[in-house]
């Protein structure tokens, strides 16, 4: 298997499928089948199980996709390694991040675009390429090759990626200052969270951190949900949190540091549970990182530390 057929197994694998995937690769539908039915010809195993939506790996097919995985990863560190023995400055830097960032005033709005306009300065031949997606996708790209560095906002227990820590937060229930279980509890009171099991609950996505942490408590509590509207827009979902009477889980930095919206908010903390939601930089430990991917790093703990709401 050389590295253009890993590559072409892991977009199938991705992208759930062939038509896909050849979509995203820039070739025909028929061409990537071939290319996919000689490499199971060569190894004498079949790697997808067919007729399954979304695809399936055989047992031989994880397999395949672990080679696959681990070429494309030496094949990018050795590219990184002779660009720095070059002393390049031109390059690709990837860099993912969790959609629907807390702070409207923070790194969609301030925080990224000042460090891109530093960034694009002193290195103005590195193509960067930012790319908005969940924490959990980030690190899956991160493991195949397909991103450099990433933003994440979930625990760092992946044992291939090394993780810096870029801030420390938690997550809160907000609600409306004029809501009823405002009127029952004062601002910041430490709560259980049985107290709001008949409350109706604004929720991110499926597997965002705070929906995963928002899903366990439901779950260890043996709440029935009762969740109204599933967002990404952090504005549009606190509107609609305070016009409706409705609870959510916020970001406590971003609430701590924002007065005009704890002018028309509350905000409580739960009690025994550990809700911790940290932002950390990340990158695959086996990948060399180029002296472009540092700076870039250093940058956004420099701004953090300057601006560490």
């Amino acid at each position: 298997m050389n590295l253009k057929q890993a590559q072409y197994i892991l977009a199938v694998l991705e992208e759930g499928g062939v038509t896909a995937a050849a979509q995203r690769l820039y070739i025909s539908q028929p061409a990537l089948s071939q290319t996919i039915k000689s490499i199971e010809t060569d190894i004498g195993a079949a790697i997808f199980v067919r007729g399954t939506n979304p695809i399936q790996l055989t047992y031989a097919g994880e397999k395949v996709v672990e080679a696959a995985r681990r070429l494309t990863i030496i094949e990018q560190d050795l590219q990184n390694e002779i660009s720095d023995i070059n002393n390049e400055v031109s390059g690709v830097l990837r860099f993912g991040m969790p959609r629907g960032i807390w702070q409207s005033k923070g790194i969609n709005n301030v925080f990224l675009p000042n460090v891109t306009t530093t960034f694009i300065k002193e290195y103005p031949q590195v193509n960067l390429k930012v790319i908005q997606t969940g924490s959990h996708d980030i690190e899956k790209m991160l493991l195949d090759g397909s991103l450099d560095l990433g933003l994440v906002r979930i625990p760092p227990d992946n044992p291939m990626l090394d993780y810096i820590l870029l801030e420390e937060d938690a997550l809160v229930i907000i609600t409306g200052r004029d809501s009823d279980f405002a009127k029952r509890h004062l601002d910041m009171d430490k709560i259980d969270f049985s107290d709001i099991e008949n409350e109706t609950f604004i929720a991110k996505s499926p597997g965002n951190r705070s929906r995963v942490m928002l899903d366990y408590l439901f779950e260890s509590y043996k709440i029935k949900p009762k969740i109204m509207f599933e967002f990404e827009e952090f504005s549009l979902a606190t509107r609609i949190t305070v016009m409706c009477d409705c609870i959510m889980f916020f970001s406590q930095n971003a609430f701590n540091g924002d007065k005009e919206f704890q002018s028309r908010t509350k905000a409580y903390m739960i009690k025994d549970h550990d809700l911790s939601c940290n932002s950390y930089i990340c990158y695959h430990k086996e990948i060399h990182l180029t002296k472009f991917m540092h700076r870039w790093i250093d940058l956004i703990q420099s701004y953090q530390e300057i601006n560490p709401d």
